[in-house]
């Protein structure tokens, strides 16, 4: 899938930095506004993908899919119109980790385009 290119990598000792950045835009004319309401957001995302977790508020998201919690997909809201991932996986692990990346955006994009967004790797 092309969104693996999009993978930004960074080895740092036994563990890879794995970085992917979210654009998001109205899907269509009618959509509306293009603002994400980040809470709703967050929500709507645990509800249809159980694996996102919020333990410390909806500001930052998990997707807990490994018992490694650096190595798990950490998402924030970057700018107005970004949504930043991150995962720090041990370097053996990094193929898997570009795999889940991938998973993530595909979930992302689902609620994104439920709430009239459209989502984009930044290239």
């Amino acid at each position: 899938m092309k969104i693996a290119s999009d993978i930004e990598e960074k080895p740092a000792g036994d563990r890879i930095h794995l970085r992917l950045t979210i654009e998001y835009s109205r899907a269509h004319e009618e959509a509306g506004h293009q603002l994400l309401m980040w809470k709703p957001f967050i929500e709507k995302l645990q509800e249809r993908h159980p694996v996102w977790f919020t333990p410390t508020g909806s500001h930052v998201a998990y997707r807990l899919s490994q018992a490694d919690m650096q190595a798990c997909i950490k998402m924030v809201h970057g700018t107005s119109r970004q949504i930043w991932l991150n995962s720090e996986p041990r370097l053996e692990e990094g193929d898997r980790q570009r795999d889940e990346l991938v998973i993530a955006y595909q979930e992302i994009g689902e609620v994104l385009l439920e709430l009239g967004l459209q989502a984009s790797p930044r290239t």
